[in-house]
């Protein structure tokens, strides 16, 4: 039997209670840099956007790439990720957000606006690179997986962008 995210119900009720984008401790997440981060799924985007994790292209190359990503990540604190984040290692922090990463975090936010302080910080990990163009026309994949960090070291995962479309300039 096959499963698709849409066969699992959406609680309407459900409010997610690990980040608080009202509430002021919440908005310095600097103090629990010096932990090894965990992964919340909390805001992931399994249908809201173009940058969805159930896109018809998301293939195993990339599941298996995901999770030893993933497994590395886990064994670095925050601020080790930062200090020792490159182009090579294709991990990358963001204070400031470009304008489409902000309009994508509005929708699987669920928020109209996003102020300035509501903003958080977003990263984005490539699960590989490819030594051609990425495209979506010629199915070129070079993988990018956004998350937010949120307090107590939590990274929220929320898209995968196979076509490095979101922040293409750091290509």
């Amino acid at each position: 039997m096959t499963y698709r995210f849409t066969d699992i119900p959406d609680d309407e009720d459900e409010k997610p209670v690990k980040y608080n984008f009202n509430n002021r401790k919440y908005a310095n997440v600097g103090k629990h840099y010096h932990r090894t981060p965990l992964f919340g799924y909390d805001y992931i985007d399994l249908d809201e956007t173009e940058y969805s994790f159930q896109q018809q292209c998301l293939d195993n190359t990339d599941i298996v790439s995901y999770f030893m990503n993933l497994k590395k990540l886990s064994k670095l604190t925050i601020n080790d990720l930062i200090d020792h984040s490159s182009h090579k290692e294709h991990i990358h922090f963001y204070n400031n957000p470009n304008a489409k990463i902000k309009e994508l975090l509005k929708v699987v936010l669920k928020k109209e606006n996003l102020r300035p302080e509501e903003t958080p910080v977003v990263g984005q990990v490539g699960l590989y690179t490819s030594n051609k163009q990425a495209s979506r026309s010629t199915g070129i994949k070079c993988p990018r997986i956004y998350f937010m960090v949120g307090p107590h070291a939590v990274l929220y995962i929320l898209f995968y962008d196979p076509y490095h479309e979101i922040n293409s300039g750091l290509v």
